[in-house]
């Protein structure tokens, strides 16, 4: 599903990750897998930062919530 929205728009000039720390304890060989996997969606040339987090706050139906063991993807154009 990411590719297809990737597909519909211009290319981005940077890529933001940030993943829970958990879950790279708890994937361990296959965090590095899933990661490539990512990398290799957006493509060569386009700048790629992220960082290991503990946890993503996120709002649903405006309420504050605590994530756990996700991935959040932001690209910048």
């Amino acid at each position: 599903m990411a590719k297809l929205v990737l597909l519909n728009q211009p290319k981005p000039r940077a890529i933001f990750l940030f993943d829970c720390v958990s879950r790279y304890l708890l994937m361990k060989k296959d965090f590095e897998k899933e990661l490539r996997t990512v990398l290799d969606m957006v493509g060569q040339n386009i700048p790629v930062i992220g960082m290991l987090t503990f946890g993503e706050i996120g709002a649903y139906s405006s309420v504050p919530l605590f994530h756990n063991k996700t991935m959040v993807v932001a690209a910048g154009w």
